[in-house]
């Protein structure tokens, strides 16, 4: 699929990768194979993923950051954390640095799921469900009715383990104790100030000085830098970036990392 692409990869490059969005399989998987062909690329010396995500699917969220955790141990990967928020912030620690503007926001570590409860709305519209199932719990999720209270149980312990691996990756990438991590792990945002302090990244500073960080490293002028993202999908393209996350967020996986 990227045959024509690694064919024209420019040699002795710095290469930018720019992701922007809700990390969903749909967004996430272009950017994955992008991740893959820029590890094999010769002439890529040193990656820099610019982040800007609130966060969103927890399977996503883990499979960017297991393609970037790849990346980093073949070449230098650096992030720089513009919002790198809950599901963003995960996919950031596969990196081998994590920079920040002084404006930016990390963090948001932690699990949440919503399920809308329509039964009193439907009961006023005179519209009722006639739910067929095997599994007493198959229609946990669904939202004719609230759940039970061991529903809510499963649930709980469903996020528990989501959130018990959230904490593993970051304590990994890091190279933080889980005993550190955890006293962090509770949703709130940080600031790039606040987020330094607590280890969370490496530096706050201008991309610019980013860029001459990963110059020095790789010992590639910072001019010989080429952008790469991949190419706007259909859906994308005919109803616009807002139209298409929202269809994303109205349309993606149950579970979030926000």
């Amino acid at each position: 699929m990227f045959n024509w692409f690694k064919r024209r990869m420019p040699g002795g490059k710095i290469a930018i990768l720019p992701f922007a969005g809700t990390i969903f399989m749909r967004a996430a998987e272009p950017y994955i194979n992008i991740v893959r062909v820029l590890e094999k690329a010769k002439g890529i010396k040193g990656v820099i993923l610019r982040m800007e995500s609130h966060g969103g699917g927890a399977a996503a969220s883990e499979m960017l950051y297991h393609a970037l955790k790849r990346l980093s141990k073949a070449k230098p990967l650096y992030c720089y954390a513009i919002f790198a928020a809950s599901g963003g912030y995960m996919a950031c620690c596969g990196a081998k640095r994590i920079f920040a503007p002084a404006s930016g926001i990390v963090g948001s570590i932690g699990v949440i799921s919503m399920k809308p409860v329509f039964k009193e709305i439907m009961g006023r519209m005179g519209i009722g469900f006639e739910i067929t199932k095997k599994g007493v719990h198959k229609d946990m999720s669904f939202f004719h009715r609230e759940s039970t209270e061991e529903e809510r149980l499963k649930m709980d312990a469903l996020h528990e383990d989501i959130y018990q691996r959230f904490v593993e990756i970051v304590s990994e990438g890091r190279g933080m104790s889980r005993e550190k991590i955890l006293p962090l792990a509770t949703g709130e945002l940080f600031s790039a100030k606040k987020g330094l302090e607590l280890g969370l990244i490496d530096r706050m500073c201008d991309f610019e000085d980013a860029l001459d960080s990963m110059s020095e490293e790789t010992g590639v002028s910072k001019e010989k830098v080429i952008w790469v993202k991949p190419r706007r999908p259909l859906l994308s393209r005919f109803m616009g970036q807002a139209a298409a996350a929202l269809t994303d967020e109205v349309f993606g996986k149950f579970y979030e990392m926000r």
